[in-house]
């Protein structure tokens, strides 16, 4: 029974688009001055000129849930970890997804399409974003010869709290703010 469960908790975590899982802070609400930006209402990568180091915080965000959706795909998971080194929940998943196919499973999914990223709030190098997603329907084996497993996908909204630290945004946490 401990087995299903876990197996049905990692399905919505995982296919959810990393629904269940919020990384630190007990409290969701955002503590900081208006910013200044717009919206974004479309999901495009930034261009490929764009470096890790003049990109913008929402340029960031579309390159972790690119990365996200990589590896979901792959199994590679050292860049993802490397762009939330402080984000306990995407360590969580990171190393799930990694142990997946190390056991000879797989993950189907297009992963996240994402509709609007609008800022909640920023203080100092710290800037907090509303994220809406649609996260795709997938399919996934735990292991060789497993069951295979499925969920519908939809529409999901989370609060993303990211630090610039140096010349570079990371993710420290994100939470689920539901439909």
């Amino acid at each position: 029974m401990h087995v299903r469960r876990s197996l049905l908790r990692f399905a919505a975590l995982l296919t959810a688009g990393l629904v269940l899982t919020s990384c630190g802070s007990d409290d969701p609400e955002p503590k900081f001055e208006a910013e200044p930006s717009p919206s974004t209402s479309a999901s495009t990568s930034p261009s490929p000129s764009a470096t890790a180091e003049q990109e913008s915080a929402k340029e960031f965000i579309r390159r972790w849930v690119d990365e996200a959706n990589s590896m979901q795909a792959d199994g590679q998971v050292d860049e993802f970890l490397a762009m939330s080194p402080r984000c306990e929940g995407c360590a969580t998943i990171a190393h799930r997804v990694r142990s997946i196919y190390k056991s000879g499973g797989y993950i189907k999914t297009d992963g996240w399409t994402i509709h609007s990223i609008s800022p909640m709030g920023r203080t100092g190098a710290s800037a907090t974003y509303e994220v809406r997603v649609t996260s795709a329907p997938t399919e996934y084996q735990e292991a060789a010869g497993g069951a295979i497993e499925s969920y519908d996908g939809g529409p999901r909204k989370y609060q993303m709290n990211l630090s610039r630290r140096g010349t570079e945004w990371r993710l420290d946490e994100y939470l689920d703010m539901g439909r």
